[in-house]
């Protein structure tokens, strides 16, 4: 952010990553992790915004605040998203309906009513959204070391596929509010197959995932896990990008370290390990994916293919595979 002064008033100019100065009535975007959040820029260095309500779901609040409080230490643009569609308001108009609001209440709705919809009413006395999930949109929500998946079904729902605990043998279609899964982790919705295959209509996605819940389905995560569940829902095809194929490597995620281990198919690693912490000897294993992770997370992380050529799986399998038929290896470290 930019300051310039006259010789009578000192006025503080803000700018934002691009570069660009804001004026009062430019619309805010604040790239927080997994969303984005809108403001409406009212001058001074203050926005009004809309936000959740503490005090529950579809209940929201409008403030104003300054732009460095809203910010935090996200990046931000001036993005006035549709002025090649709508003529705006004035922009003493913007402010002054905007701060009228400040500090009322609100009604909040992902779909018709989020900080989108505030601040795009605002400037153009038209509420729209462009990251809303619509009926039959894939939900990809962020947990702390994998991807959840689920089907947007409407009116705030999303039908998902879960287990009851990790590496269950079956799981349980749930129907549930957006919100209470959530927790506190971010989401985005992300239709990754449209480019591959036609979506199937969007009254079908929403019937057929409906149809599912409360039943129950064997779990797999190579074959039927919850990326499987939701594309079979919105393309009539399963397919999944998270799990783990031969040759993979595999970041298993300990308390105060990261593990790391060789996947060789049908669930097994081969993996080095030490006995106790800092010993000069360790032993190769080969062993089921599951009795190494215990209560840990993981997932597939090929770390250097952007730096080397993969040799082929083949011949990492085999290699994995021929070191520990016999009996483990020790390897001097």
């Amino acid at each position: 952010m930019g300051s310039s002064s006259s010789s009578d008033v000192s006025i503080t100019k803000y700018f934002d990553m691009d570069g660009k100065e804001v004026e009062p009535g430019d619309l805010i975007q604040i790239f927080r992790d997994g969303y984005q959040h809108w403001a409406v820029y009212v001058g001074c260095g203050n926005v009004v915004h809309l936000r959740v309500a503490e005090s529950g779901a579809g209940k929201g609040e409008v403030l104003k605040q300054t732009l460095e409080d809203v910010v935090e230490k996200d990046n931000w643009s001036v993005n006035n998203l549709l002025d090649h569609e709508y003529k705006r308001h004035p922009a003493d108009d913007i402010v002054k309906e905007a701060c009228s609001l400040a500090i009322t209440g609100w009604q909040y709705d992902l779909d018709t009513h989020n900080c989108e919809h505030f601040a795009t009413e605002m400037r153009y006395g038209k509420p729209e959204s462009r990251q809303g999930a619509k009926p039959g949109d894939l939900i990809e929500i962020f947990r702390r070391w994998y991807q959840h998946w689920a089907v947007y079904v409407g009116d705030g729902n999303i039908v998902h596929f879960v287990t009851p605990r990790w590496l269950a043998r079956t799981g349980v279609v749930w129907k549930q509010k957006l919100g209470d899964v959530l927790k506190n982790n971010w989401w985005k919705v992300n239709n990754l197959l449209d480019h591959k295959y036609r979506p199937r209509p969007a009254d079908d996605i929403v019937r057929d995932a409906c149809s599912l819940a409360d039943t129950e389905r064997q779990y797999n995560l190579k074959k039927s896990n919850c990326e499987h569940f939701a594309t079979e829902m919105r393309y009539g095809k399963a397919e999944s990008q998270q799990g783990a194929k031969p040759g993979d490597l595999i970041e298993i995620f300990r308390r105060w370290y990261q593990h790391w281990a060789v996947y060789v198919g049908d669930g097994n690693i081969v993996h080095l390990t030490i006995p106790r912490w800092l010993a000069r000897t360790g032993i190769v294993w080969k062993q089921k994916l599951g009795d190494v992770l215990k209560n840990n997370w993981w997932n597939v992380n090929n770390l250097l293919d952007h730096k080397y050529r993969p040799r082929p799986a083949d011949d990492i399998v085999f290699t994995g595979g021929y070191r520990t038929a016999v009996q483990p290896e020790e390897v001097k470290l």
